[in-house]
């Protein structure tokens, strides 16, 4: 017994260092001609019988790519799924879709030929912040490298649990500062600049959101900071998030930033405030 119990540390410890190794590695699955699934759930993820059960022992390990012979919404099982999504990577064993990242739109089959650089989408959509912000006679944002990690780490969250939510931000875990968060859904369009111009533009013209938050948070005369973070899933779109931060604030901003945060509050836009943006109504909404 003892030395069994030793043998399994012995292969937990080999299978860690074999997942890190593994990790270190990027993923080539954008330039396979069949469809992959490539592992995103670090250190690794779990495997699924043809019952949605989980199968003990058997585990992926992140940034690893398998191919995909089929897909399945799975019901119930052992981790009592709802309509998951799920990649079969062999005869009886399948991967979750929201663990993964494909290489194929799940919709048609169809393969992408790339999958946009989050660092070059984040750029774009920062000059592309930064124009509207000028056309409103308002000063460009700078770049936080702080604020982009922790923008990421949120898109992250947002993905992994399916859905928009501003919880676990804004009394958890928010920047030190005056701060706001904007986060959305927009349809990966496969082209950076094109990205770019539809999530601005999708905050910009605000749908279903009577009093311009997402707009109104781009176009505060406040902010000095920035930081996005953008991830894809697995049904062909993005989840964004904008943070804003202004550091620290001045007493004579004190009133101001009260007025602000007043109209933030109010149903679309009132003087001295209002706004123009040549791309607005331009924005392809998946929500």
């Amino acid at each position: 017994m003892r030395f069994k119990k030793g043998l399994i540390g012995l292969t937990w410890i080999f299978f860690i260092v074999l997942s890190l190794a593994i990790d270190n590695s990027p993923s080539k699955a954008a330039t396979y001609n069949y469809p992959v699934a490539t592992v995103s759930q670090k250190p690794y993820a779990y495997l699924y019988n043809n019952k949605g059960e989980r199968i003990i022992g058997r585990l992926l390990p992140g940034n690893t790519d398998w191919q995909v012979n089929g897909l399945r919404y799975f019901n119930g099982g052992s981790d009592n799924f709802y309509q998951q999504l799920m990649y079969q990577v062999s005869a009886s064993e399948w991967l979750r879709a929201d663990q993964s990242q494909a290489n194929f739109d799940v919709r048609t089959g169809q393969l992408l030929t790339t999958i946009p650089p989050q660092g070059s989408v984040v750029n774009e959509m920062l000059v592309e912040l930064n124009r509207l912000r000028i056309q409103n006679n308002l000063q460009p944002l700078m770049a936080n490298e702080q604020l982009n990690n922790f923008s990421q780490q949120r898109a992250q969250a947002l993905k992994q649990q399916g859905y928009l939510s501003h919880n676990g931000w804004w009394l958890e875990s928010h920047p030190q500062g005056y701060a706001a968060e904007n986060i959305e859904t927009a349809f990966n369009l496969y082209n950076n600049k094109k990205n770019a111009l539809n999530a601005i533009a999708e905050f910009y013209d605000d749908p279903g959101n009577p009093n311009l938050g997402h707009r109104k948070s781009m176009l505060n005369p406040y902010f000095t900071q920035v930081g996005m973070g953008i991830v894809p899933d697995n049904y062909g779109r993005f989840y964004i998030v904008q943070t804003f931060l202004k550091p620290a604030i001045e007493p004579d901003e004190l009133a101001g930033i009260q007025d602000y945060e007043k109209y933030v509050q109010e149903i679309g836009e009132r003087a001295p405030y209002l706004s123009h943006y040549d791309n607005a109504k331009t924005a392809i909404i998946q929500r």
